[in-house]
This record gives C-alpha cells, sequence and structure tokens, in this order.
C-alpha cells in the first residue's frame, strides 16, 4: 500500500497546478490541458445535460407556493408580473443553495489545505468559515463529523485533473485515507450539499474524477464515496458508489451526446431534389 507521502509525490509529479487550468465561459466550465493546448468541458457540465424530472416537480412547487403567498394582492393589472415572478421563482432558490454550497466547500477546502501543509489536523473548522451564514457551520461541522468517524487521512484537496483521451477534465473534491473495520482504505470524496445524493450523474461524476486521476498518474483510489452533508445540522450521510466501471460507462456515453449536441455541426440540412416530378 503507498502511504500518503508516495501519492502525494506522485501527483506533485504528474498532476502540477499548471497542467489543467479553468477557463470557463458562458456556456460552462472548461479547462485547458496546458501540454496539448485543448480546452475540455467539465464533467459536470456534460453530466448537465441529464434531464431530472424530480427538478421539474421541484419547480413546479416553488411556482405554486409563490402564487399560494401572494394570491391575496394579484389582481388584473399585476397578475402578468406576479405569474412571471412565480415562474422564476425556482432560480432564486437555485442561486441561494448553489452559493451556500460553494462557500461551504470553499471553507472545507481551506480547512483540508492546512491540515495538508502542516500535517496536522486543524482544531475548529468552523474558523475556517466566511461570512455568517449558519448554513455554513451545519456544513462545516458536518464535514468534520464525518472525518473523525472514519479517522480520515487527506491526501490532496480541490485537484483538477482531465482525459485527454475522452475529453474531459474537472475538480476531484478529495482524496482520502479513511479507516474502515481497523483498514485504511483509498477513497475519492466528493461533497455534496444537495437534498438527494442518490443522483446517476454523481455516481458518473465521481467514476470520471477516477478515471482521469488513473489516466493522469497511475492511482487507483479502492472506493468512490460520496457525501451529502446537511445545511442545516450537524449531519451527513455517505454513499459508496457500487460499479465503478459501469458508472463511466454510463458517463461516457453521455459525454458522447454532450459532444455532439455542441459540436457547432449543423444536425439537420435541407433535402432538395434536383427535379420534382408530379404525376396527374
Amino acid at each position: 500500500m503507498k502511504t500518503v507521502a508516495d501519492i502525494q509525490r506522485i501527483i506533485a509529479e504528474r498532476v502540477p497546478p499548471d497542467l489543467v487550468v479553468p477557463e470557463h465561459d458562458e456556456y460552462g466550465h472548461k479547462y485547458r490541458h496546458t501540454p496539448t493546448n485543448q480546452v475540455f468541458s467539465s464533467v459536470t457540465t456534460k453530466t448537465g445535460i441529464l434531464e431530472n424530472p424530480r427538478l421539474k416537480r421541484w419547480a413546479a412547487g416553488i411556482a405554486v407556493d409563490y402564487l399560494d403567498r401572494n394570491w391575496g394582492v394579484i389582481n388584473d393589472k399585476n397578475k402578468e408580473e406576479h405569474y412571471k415572478a412565480a415562474k422564476l421563482a425556482h432560480e432564486d432558490e437555485l442561486r441561494d443553495a448553489g452559493d451556500i454550497g460553494t462557500r461551504g466547500h470553499e471553507a472545507i477546502e481551506r480547512y483540508l489545505k492546512q491540515w495538508i501543509n502542516t500535517g496536522k489536523k486543524p482544531k475548529d473548522v468552523t474558523s475556517f468559515i466566511v461570512g455568517e451564514d449558519s448554513r455554513l457551520w451545519a456544513i462545516t461541522r458536518s464535514a468534520e463529523q464525518f472525518f473523525n468517524d472514519y479517522e480520515v487521512t487527506p491526501i490532496a484537496s480541490e485537484l483538477r485533473v482531465c482525459s485527454v483521451k475522452y475529453k474531459y477534465a474537472g475538480t476531484l473534491d478529495s482524496l482520502f485515507y479513511i479507516k474502515k473495520e481497523g483498514k485504511d482504505i483509498f477513497c475519492i470524496v466528493d461533497f455534496k450539499t444537495s437534498n438527494s445524493i442518490d443522483k446517476p450523474e454523481y455516481a458518473m461524476q465521481v467514476a470520471a474524477y477516477r478515471k482521469a486521476l488513473w489516466e493522469m498518474t497511475g492511482l487507483r483510489p479502492q472506493e468512490l464515496l460520496i457525501m451529502q452533508i446537511d445545511k442545516d445540522k450537524k449531519k451527513y450521510n455517505l454513499a459508496r458508489i457500487v460499479d465503478q466501471f459501469a458508472a463511466f460507462s454510463a458517463f461516457r456515453h453521455v459525454s458522447a451526446v454532450y459532444d455532439y449536441i455542441n459540436s457547432g455541426i449543423s444536425i439537420f440540412y435541407p433535402f432538395s431534389p434536383k427535379k420534382q416530378i408530379f404525376l396527374t
């Protein structure tokens, strides 16, 4: 079994910080692989094409809630304005959820990077919070609880990886050794602050990160874990990707569909015969 120092040395040699650099645009998250100068769409951008029926139902519910709260003030003069607000109400909630999730991720990242750089576990995870939102306390304390429960040893945090072979890139949340039944297990752990973790795209994303890491370094994490972090109290749920190979195979198909849709080449061409013959 490789030591933490062994793995960190391999990553430092084969995945330097300037190897894969963010190059996001209005069409999504992208990364440039500097040795080849190729730009790849991110793993999350590619899996983002998957339709989520639950998200549609949730958005419809938010719209209904808005109308229910404002029904008494809606009249013929302002109804169009309120109907438009109801249609867009879910976007405000999505932005808020995305913002708090990002800020929570950043606090955990600062915590882990200090731990990795110093070799000592920081005493208080909440000291890495920026802002006053109480949800950040729940997010960071939930992560800390996981670290304690599994006697975690952090190896890398926010590692940018890419696959030149399969043409994608992304940022891997964390690499850990965790203890389970007295054994150290080399894992990728992906943090999620969403309300559920049983989403197929999550399995595809983590499997894609593992494949890219293996392509770049030869390292093969034994387990792929998704950790759902609660935003309201100190609590987390942990899920294991059962079939890593099936998850990556599914990602490859989704990636191919994404590339086809976004190829920039016209999909449809007019069919015009040179001569039309009319029979009477």
